[in-house]
């Protein structure tokens, strides 16, 4: 997961191809079951939302607005949700 997260925070394109590959379901499941690698996907999981289109359509399949939503709880998050939620 740190590999993955390295790889892809400073490159919008391996962050394309992260999603379109599956990677967003992970991410939920990382997050929902509260892994010690749970920043590391909040992170990435806010990133998609300003990647391009092909992310956001990828956050589609994975009913990405009404999980954004849900993040809307963890108040450490709070602000990066309603970041990505803008940028979408």
């Amino acid at each position: 997961m740190n590999s993955l997260f390295s790889l892809c925070k400073v490159n919008k394109k391996r962050q394309e191809i992260a999603a379109t590959a599956g990677i967003i379901g992970h991410l939920q499941q990382i997050i929902d079951n509260n892994s010690p690698l749970k920043h590391f996907a909040l992170d990435m999981i806010c990133d998609l939302a300003h990647t391009s289109k092909v992310a956001r359509r990828e956050l589609w399949k994975h009913d990405g607005v009404g999980y954004y939503i849900k993040l809307l709880k963890v108040d450490m998050w709070r602000v990066n949700v309603l970041e990505s939620l803008c940028a979408w």
